[in-house]
């Protein structure tokens, strides 16, 4: 499918049965775990490199380049699933109001930290702790208003910037459940 895309695979082979491409032309990452024959397509050009890839490989491509496409697709070989979940594709950013707020109207300057922040994982430890598998901490300036200075962006002065606000949650490493996005036990892929 890559070929046919004019690109040329070069696949770095991870742990846990997990294979990577990172395509030049779409600005995307493609990663497939050979075990469960999941394929993820991440980064800022995902959503045209996975329509891409769906039309290639004979599958509808996603409603909507921009939204949530469908669900995970399968890898060659692999018989496709039915499925009702929702999707595991989730646009690279969104210009769409958030439930973060400030009391503040100004233009403000937002960091947005993301992924592999359970404690457990020494990598992310000292960026963003967050108590769960997956999340997302969005940090921004400080007004007079802002009461939760108690976190602050790591590398900055207490009273510049805060955590606004926060999404986490668990990793499902059961490969049978349908939650699950290919998170494996004592590695830092969190699907």
């Amino acid at each position: 499918a890559l070929r046919e895309l004019g690109e040329e695979p070069k696949w770095n082979r991870l742990a846990n049965t997990q294979h990577q491409h990172t395509s030049a032309k779409f600005g995307a990452v493609v990663n497939i775990w050979t075990s469960r024959g999941t394929v993820h397509v991440q980064g800022g050009g995902a959503a045209r490199f996975e329509d891409a890839l769906r039309r290639v490989l004979g599958e509808a491509p996603s409603m909507e380049a921009a939204s949530v496409a469908g669900p995970p697709m399968q890898a060659a070989g692999v018989a496709a699933k039915s499925s009702s979940s929702s999707s595991s594709f989730l646009p690279a950013y969104s210009t769409s109001s958030t439930s973060c707020s400030s009391s503040s109207s100004a233009a403000r300057t937002w960091t947005l930290y993301v992924d592999g922040s359970c404690p457990a994982n020494r990598n992310v430890r000292e960026k963003a702790v967050s108590p769960a598998g997956w999340g997302v901490a969005v940090y921004g300036p400080l007004d007079a208003a802002d009461s939760n200075a108690a976190r602050t962006v790591p590398g900055t002065t207490a009273d510049s910037t805060a955590c606004s606000c926060e999404l986490f949650g668990p990793v499902v490493i059961e490969n049978v459940s349908p939650l699950s996005l290919g998170a494996e036990v004592g590695s830092n892929n969190t699907g």
